[in-house]
């Protein structure tokens, strides 16, 4: 019977994730929402299952649910745009950060008489968006794409900041002391090794796929080995795992663009057909995305216990969002003057979009492996993570009203058109030939 629970479980959880997309794409309420709602009855509200096993799961589920979507988001991104908008990204990410760490410490240490290091620690984490939730609110909303660029960069640089700075205070705390050279070399040594396997990756993935693989239908299962693989060679070798990820999924969703620039030939290498195989590739991965995602959400709502609500932890999650809102907010105001209005109609919006998530998870569990042991660090984040995944969702929904919403035929409708030069000309007149009825109707 228990058996037969499990798999009611995992299928009601899909049934409600796909019906919930429907929802939203009909009425613009998103379905993070609806499935963070179904975690939490299903968890603290009826105790229908184990909170301790599900939050004991939470580093590899936060680790694998990243690796998965910085795969599509790096996938999806255009280099170009990226490169164009990355000055933007990391000085927003920067003073955002900045502000929101300083504050938060501050007032840990000297309001609510934390240890220095303790203080410290939990105010750097707690300072980053979350890549998965950002990515999701954002992309089907009907913004600049600059814009998102710069909002799915500066959760990128964030969980590269927090993560680093994480790692360092951690390393202070066990050394008892701190050089800055160091911190800085394992910084840039950590962004190098991650470049170095992420590029030499994706050309050899490149080579093998046009030579052997391009035809073969399990060729999604060889790319998602490569991810894997990449992930544990970086990190083995003190690089960045994601960040190798991310180099391996950009360099490789435009290495066609980049031959065809640079004339490079490849052994068998045919524009048309890879492109379809890479378009097959990413169609398989977006469906991977979703189950990701909406169980990401439900665990999200799980895992949350009533239990925490306590006045100590109340008060001073509340001073965290408080705080984090508020250094948002001003950092978008002088991000937004610094670039001369480059987007002074979206600061609200950009104000709303702040989730903590899968980062904070991870490192809010990393302390007690080097015998740092902060109060409340579990509760604390849970909390916060909830309500600004929730406070962000109103944030989506308001973007939503404001902006719309851009539905998964209009992107495919929008890149291919984007694609029909590069084409033949004969493959030109297809497409308009088959373009003609729709825009007759």
């Amino acid at each position: 019977m228990e058996l037969a629970t499990t798999f009611l479980f995992l299928g009601g959880v899909l049934l409600i994730g796909f019906f919930a997309d429907l929802f939203f794409a009909k009425t613009r309420i998103p379905d993070s929402l609806i499935l963070i709602a179904m975690g939490f009855l299903i968890g603290p509200v009826l105790n229908l299952i184990n909170q301790e096993i599900f939050i004991g799961l939470a580093p590899f589920f936060s680790i694998l649910a990243l690796i998965i979507i910085i795969f599509e988001n790096g996938f999806n991104l255009n280099l170009k745009q990226v490169v164009e908008n990355f000055g933007l990204s990391l000085n927003f990410s920067l003073i955002g950060f900045v502000f929101s760490a300083v504050l938060i410490s501050l007032a840990l240490i000297f309001l609510f008489k934390m240890q220095v290091i303790s203080g410290i620690y939990l105010g750097a984490i707690i300072s980053g968006t979350t890549t998965l939730t950002v990515y999701h609110l954002v992309k089907n909303l009907r913004i600049e794409q600059k814009l998102k660029n710069m909002l799915w960069s500066e959760s990128m640089i964030n969980s590269l900041l927090i993560i680093t700075i994480a790692v360092v205070i951690l390393q202070i705390f066990r050394q008892g002391t701190f050089t800055f050279n160091i911190a800085l070399s394992g910084l840039i040594y950590s962004i190098a090794v991650a470049f170095f396997f992420g590029v030499v990756f994706s050309v050899v993935w490149f080579y093998l796929f046009n030579r052997f693989l391009r035809a073969n239908r399990l060729n999604y299962v060889f790319t998602l080995a490569c991810v894997f693989v990449l992930f544990s060679l970086s990190e083995v070798f003190q690089g960045n795992g994601i960040f190798a990820v991310l180099f391996f999924s950009v360099v490789l969703a435009n290495l066609t663009k980049i031959f065809r620039k640079l004339k490079f030939k490849v052994p068998g290498y045919k524009e048309r057909e890879t492109a379809e195989s890479i378009d097959f590739i990413r169609d398989i991965h977006e469906a991977i995305t979703f189950f990701i995602r909406v169980f990401f959400f439900v665990f999200l709502g799980m895992v949350f216990s009533l239990k925490s609500l306590n006045q100590t932890t109340i008060l001073i999650s509340l001073t965290i969002l408080v705080l984090l809102f508020g250094t948002r907010f001003l950092a978008a105001i002088i991000t937004n003057k610094i670039y001369r209005g480059a987007f002074s109609r979206y600061i609200s919006y950009i104000a709303l979009t702040f989730p903590k998530g899968l980062e904070a998870i991870v490192l809010a569990v990393l302390p007690l492996q080097y015998g740092l042991d902060i109060p409340f660090i579990k509760e604390i984040i849970l909390i916060v993570i909830f309500v600004t995944t929730i406070i962000s969702i109103a944030g989506t929904f308001y973007g939503a009203r404001r902006f719309g919403v851009l539905d998964t035929e209009t992107k495919r409708q929008v890149k291919k058109k984007e694609e029909i030069p590069k084409r033949s000309k004969k493959t030109k007149k297809e497409i308009k030939t088959r373009e003609i009825p729709e825009s007759k109707e």
